[in-house]
């Protein structure tokens, strides 16, 4: 049975999937360099990828920053903007309602300045050059 034992480390051998003998020393079979060489192919990928996510976050959180810097201030101008269209529908109410008692004023003064001028009808015209006080003193 030694013998077949044998047989079989070197078709192993053989077939790369053995280590093979430096000295004393036993080097790494040729599948587990392999394995070994695509493993670190996948962690130096890995790495970079992981890299290039880290910068894609912190780039993503500055322009979330940047946004939220700009939401902030435009909600700040609008809040200022709906307060002072508050303020000036209140002043434009108060304009609004001095008008109508500017208008009512206007409307009674042009009223009591029509009630004191007298309409004489029937008087001949051109009789006044002397004056209306003397025409009015002759006719009544």
């Amino acid at each position: 049975m030694p013998g077949s034992s044998l047989t079989r480390a070197r078709a192993k051998k053989d077939s790369g999937l053995m280590a093979e003998k430096f000295g004393e020393e036993e080097l790494v079979p040729k599948w587990a360099g392999q394995l070994l060489s695509e493993t670190q192919s996948v962690k130096e990928t890995c790495n970079v990828r992981f890299d290039n996510l880290d910068k894609a976050i912190v780039q993503l959180k500055k322009d979330s920053k940047a946004t939220s810097q700009r939401i902030n201030n435009a909600e700040k101008r609008i809040s200022e903007i709906e307060d002072q269209a508050k303020s000036q529908g209140k002043t434009m109410g108060d304009l609004s309602k001095d008008g109508k008692a500017l208008q009512g004023q206007m409307l009674d003064l042009e009223a009591r300045s029509q009630r004191n001028n007298l309409i004489l009808a029937g008087l001949p015209e051109g009789k006044e050059a002397g004056g209306i006080s003397p025409l009015l003193d002759k006719i009544l």
